[in-house]
């Protein structure tokens, strides 16, 4: 069993797989790297970013009045053109006041929402009460909505910019989607392409034991290679925009205000991470089923293209272009669970019995005929 083992992790990680795997990883890193870089480099954010040190963490009245006074200063400034609009200023953090005064006001914006989030859900929970009062049944909805949202407050602040990109960002499952293909495709049909087949499948017994040996190593290469890409997603963006404040509730995040799911950030990235993790695994299932019943690789290889291109469409929005790329950054967690975020346990429900269903299918006996 162990040279059996030992061999077929062999056939599925050779050098051209690697080669492939490093590529796609590399051009995952520089995609992320440059479709930010203009944002973390421009003056303004590097302002805006001393700005936040001062004012990140605990929130207090010195720091609010901090902000408040800065933008008053700015904004008189602005108003009596007592600014230098193309020499710029040395004293100011954006280094033009016009800046500063942005700057100033979208950090006091935000850090006002975390503020006063405990009083607006506060109404929130009165006008519930109000439909619950005038509901003639009993309302099990709206009380399910008052007992997520009751006894919410903020006391922290930081900038979530970073946070809020990472989450969006989904482009990787399409590199994964490529390299898994390849790779799978490549393995599942390396007995066959090379006349061992028949050789190997002479005994039920050996047949399965097979069977059984390549759904486990596709799938831990599936796992690995996954996890592999979520992380250098998540060490890019934090190496871009420092995140911090993983552990504030995710609705701190202004997309995730009015949800009423109440993890913390870093519990909803993890969680976020399994549910690519069983997408990308009822992918590799598919791969194992259609390579048992197709038996020419390239067909099931366009197979696997067409439909990871069709799931992928029904979430994006494809009027104005096709462009893989620019359709997958549609497809986020805030549009799918941004208001009905309790529902996630019923995807990651629905993602484990299709996993299930197709392994059953990729394990069924199949009839020998004599």
């Amino acid at each position: 069993m162990k040279k059996m083992t030992h061999f077929e992790i062999k056939k599925l990680i050779d050098k051209k797989i690697l080669i492939v795997f490093v590529l796609l990883l590399i051009f995952n890193i520089g995609h992320i790297i440059f479709t930010h870089i203009d944002d973390v480099s421009s003056q303004f954010y590097q302002g805006k970013k001393k700005i936040v040190e001062k004012v990140k963490g605990t929130i207090t009245q010195e720091k609010v009045n901090f902000l408040y006074k800065g933008l008053e200063r700015n904004s008189k400034l602005v108003e009596a053109g007592a600014y230098d609009s193309e020499n710029g200023d040395e004293n100011t953090y954006t280094g033009y006041i016009f800046g500063d005064m942005n700057a100033f006001e979208e950090i006091y914006t935000d850090l006002q929402r975390v503020y006063e989030y405990s009083q607006e859900i506060e109404k929130k929970i009165v006008i519930i009460d109000e439909n619950i009062e005038r509901s003639q049944q009993s309302d099990s909805y709206s009380s399910f909505l008052k007992s997520k949202l009751n006894g919410r407050y903020m006391s922290s602040y930081y900038d979530t910019q970073g946070i809020k990109y990472f989450l969006d960002y989904s482009d990787s499952l399409i590199f994964i989607f490529v390299f898994i293909i390849f790779g799978g495709i490549n393995y599942l049909y390396y007995d066959r392409n090379c006349d061992m087949e028949k050789m190997i499948n002479i005994t039920k017994y050996g047949r399965f034991k097979l069977k059984v040996l390549r759904y486990i190593i596709l799938n831990v290469f599936v796992i690995i290679s996954s996890l592999i890409f979520f992380l250098s997603d998540y060490i890019s963006f934090s190496l871009l925009f420092d995140i911090e404040g993983l552990m504030n509730p995710i609705y701190s995040l202004s997309n995730f205000y009015s949800s009423y799911f109440d993890l913390s950030i870093l519990s909803f990235i993890l969680l976020q991470g399994i549910l690519k993790l069983l997408f990308v695994s009822c992918m590799s299932c598919l791969m194992l089923y259609l390579s048992k019943k197709i038996r020419i690789n390239y067909i099931v290889l366009v197979i696997c293209f067409i439909v990871s291109f069709c799931i992928w469409t029904n979430f994006f929005d494809i009027k104005s272009t096709f462009s893989v790329l620019k359709l997958s950054q549609s497809f986020s967690m805030y549009k799918i669970f941004s208001f009905y975020i309790h529902d996630i346990f019923l995807v990651a429900f629905v993602l484990c019995i299709l996993f299930f269903i197709m392994s059953l299918l990729y394990f069924k006996k199949e009839v020998v005929e004599e």
